[in-house]
């Protein structure tokens, strides 16, 4: 089963609170949940106008990383990427 989250913007706090609202729970280091076929897809959009892009990305990677979540590169990523590279 997937659970998809969208346009998280910098809210760290959002974040985990929909991550725990959906039975995912930090362990080992990243959010997981306790059913081993649940997992979260992330639809973009992780930097950007919130406060917390830092952390984040810390929870997109480690739970990459963990393999509990598929992300997809949203706009404001790629447009960060083109105006760190261009």
């Amino acid at each position: 089963m997937y659970d998809i989250i969208p346009d998280i913007h910098g809210q760290a706090a959002k974040l985990k609170g929909a991550l725990t609202e959906l039975g995912y729970r930090m362990r080992n280091g990243a959010w997981r949940h306790s059913d081993p076929n649940r997992r979260v897809v992330l639809l973009g959009d992780f930097i950007d106008r919130g406060p917390k892009n830092g952390e984040v990305i810390c929870i997109v990677r480690s739970m990459l990383d963990a393999g509990t979540t598929s992300a997809v590169m949203g706009n404001h990523e790629l447009n960060a990427i083109h105006f760190h590279t261009i």
